[in-house]
């Protein structure tokens, strides 16, 4: 065996790669070979492909010794040392031996600061430390014997090392010595990379001012650098804690949990002062471990990359919630999404119960997205929006500009008219609006004030009005304060605005409101009974002298003498006839003319049937309602034959 190490592996022709990286390493003989565990220590470019050419090279030389032989394990006992040797190594510190610089710093980042150490570590360990080659193992060799031929003289010439109980180190201690001591350029980029929010290449050499290759060749460098550094800092324990909490939390775990429970159990730590630099205001202690996360998993980094229980993307998405609930938010579509946030902008609130029915999800799950979507909790049951950054986005918001089109009209208005101005005005899409203590919350976000139950602004309302609502406006304005429907569509028809916008604009427009049967005024504004009284006295200009009759037949019969306003628009007053309110077939002559409406006051689409029969104002009408078959026949009853 003792001829075979003296064999040079340069006799044993290798290939160009595995002969350099077996030089580099210090491995010149087979002898040296001999002493490389395959299991404790790897070379680099030395694998199993490595393995199998010297296995191969090894046979043509005639050596019949399989390669395992020539890899065993060295079976030689640690040397025993007498107890006074021992005793007086546990009192020095590696400083005291005669060993070089580099070899007494490699030892010491591995743990190894007394010779008691020094001594009782086994060579198949030193092996593995940086910068602990051949002829580094050789100089440790002569430095023990020379210590236990010696040891007397310790005692005098060197002072004692006063060995203390070994603290568990932190994650906040070993990234704080490693963060204040790089570059302020260099831990912007690790951060940037492989932090909560990770960049791109591009966008940090924009940010910098470099070329993106630069920003490349910097990661590399800070990577290898940072991960060394965690490495020879005895971070094991802390990888096995992080692990341990993977394994027993999996998806429910999230990012704020994580860091509560490090905490708990003395593994973060703290920095002894906060960590600033020019690009960083505030380094996180969480975001600085996620980078070494990221990094011993990442197989560019590591030869053997680590598979965690959790995907350390997913957790560090997760936030404040678990990373099985994040999961089920990514997939709550942009739809759903959309359906909840245009409600709340209508309406200003939305309970939990129509989020959850929205999403067709649990109510937990319905929380979940109503505080993804930025809504804030009001009480046990609403959530409402928080606040607005956008101007631009804020003029477009319903409930605001149903406020300005009321205090427009009325530049103080009571909280109880403004909150069923604010329903009205949602009524075309929601059948009702947020409740009252909802809406108080919500109204200094959309720019209002409140003051005694009174809302108020400082906003402008020029243009807020539609050109319809002025004519509404305008209409109630000239009739006294209070004005009925045929008086207000006068006013739209002198406008060139059509009958259907009346009826549109006094059902959705939070500006009026209604006073009495068939009359309209201003919100907020107050009326006398006098106004009301003068205004039902100018409606006999719009008499029909109306009849109404019911035949055993079940046929309802109206008649009604044909008025300026029914002659120019085709509408009827159907008052008396309110119970005959829907669609109605009208019919003429046994000849279908399509069909009419009629709403609490008024019959609609005449227009067209009077002018083919040449009905004249002063004409008596009238209308059969056969509540059989849901028509209606019309008749001229005077000033001619039907």
């Amino acid at each position: 065996m003792q001829d075979i190490d003296h064999v040079e592996i340069e006799k044993l022709n290798l290939s160009k790669r595995t002969f350099h990286a077996l030089a580099r390493s210090g491995i010149l003989t087979i002898g040296d070979l001999r002493q490389f565990n395959k299991n404790k220590y790897q070379i680099r470019n030395i694998g199993n492909k490595s393995f199998d050419e010297i296995a191969k090279a090894l046979e043509s030389l005639n050596i019949n010794l399989p390669l395992s032989v020539l890899l065993e394990k060295d079976t030689v006992q640690a040397p025993v040392y007498d107890e006074e040797v021992i005793k007086t190594a546990s009192q020095l510190s590696i400083d005291a031996l005669s060993l070089p610089r580099v070899i007494k710093g490699a030892l010491k980042k591995n743990g190894i600061k007394t010779v008691k150490d020094f001594l009782n570590v086994p060579d198949s360990n030193l092996s593995n430390f940086n910068r602990v080659g051949p002829k580094a193992l050789a100089t440790i060799e002569l430095c023990r014997e020379d210590f236990v031929k010696n040891h007397t003289a310790f005692i005098v010439t060197c002072p004692k090392l006063v060995v203390t109980e070994k603290k568990t180190v932190t994650w906040g201690q070993i990234a704080e010595e490693y963060f204040r001591s790089e570059k302020d350029i260099y831990s912007y980029i690790l951060i940037s990379r492989f932090g909560f929010s990770p960049k791109t290449l591009e966008e940090i050499a924009i940010e910098l001012g470099v070329t993106r290759e630069r920003v490349r060749q910097i990661q590399e460098a800070v990577a290898v650098r940072y991960l060394n550094h965690i490495r020879f800092s005895g971070a094991i324990r802390l990888l096995e804690k992080v692990e341990e909490v993977f394994s027993v939390h999996g998806d429910s775990l999230s990012l704020s949990s994580l860091k509560a429970i490090l905490k708990r159990d003395g593994a973060l730590g703290q920095f002894s002062e906060p960590v600033k630099t020019e690009r960083i205001r505030n380094l996180d202690l969480l975001e600085t471990m996620i980078c070494w996360l990221n990094l011993i998993s990442n197989k560019k980094y590591t030869i053997q990359p680590i598979e965690f229980s959790v995907d350390i993307s997913d957790l560090t998405k997760s936030g404040k919630i678990s990373i099985r609930d994040h999961a089920t938010l990514m997939n709550i579509s942009k739809t759903e999404r959309r359906k909840i946030k245009r409600k709340v902008l209508f309406t200003g609130g939305i309970t939990v119960r129509e989020a959850s029915k929205i999403l067709s999800k649990d109510e937990k799950i319905a929380v979940l997205v109503l505080k993804n979507l930025n809504l804030q909790k009001t009480d046990d049951e609403w959530f409402t929006f928080k606040s607005f950054t956008d101007d631009q986005d804020n003029s477009k918001i319903p409930l605001r500009i149903a406020g300005l089109k009321m205090l427009a009209v009325n530049p103080i208005m009571n909280i109880d008219s403004f909150h069923d101005g604010l329903r009205r005005h949602a009524s075309r899409f929601y059948s009702g609006v947020a409740p009252i203590h909802v809406i108080e919350h919500i109204l200094p976000i959309l720019g209002f004030d409140l003051k005694n139950y009174e809302v108020s602004t400082q906003l402008s309302t020029k243009g807020i009005l539609s050109k319809s609502e002025q004519c509404l406006t305008s209409a109630i304005k000239k009739n006294g304060g209070v004005a009925s429907f045929l008086e207000i569509a006068e006013e739209f028809f002198l406008h060139s605005l059509s009958l259907p916008a009346v009826s549109v604009t006094l059902k959705r427009s939070p500006i009026a409101e209604k006073t009495n049967e068939g009359f309209h005024k201003l919100r907020g504004i107050d009326i006398s009974w006098q106004q009301i009284e003068d205004a039902q006295k100018r409606q006999k200009r719009f008499a029909q002298d109306e009849e109404v009759s019911h035949g055993l037949d079940g046929v309802v019969r109206l008649k009604f003498t044909v008025n300026s306003y029914a002659f120019l628009t085709g509408v009827v007053g159907a008052y008396s006839v309110k119970e005959m309110v829907g669609s109605w077939s009208l019919v003429y002559k046994d000849k279908l003319y399509g069909e009419v409406k009629i709403d609490e006051s008024y019959l609609w689409s005449l227009a067209k049937l009077f002018k083919e029969l040449g009905v004249k104002m002063g004409d008596r009408m009238e209308l059969g309602f056969n509540t059989w078959n849901r028509c209606v026949s019309i008749e001229r009853i005077e000033n001619g034959p039907s």
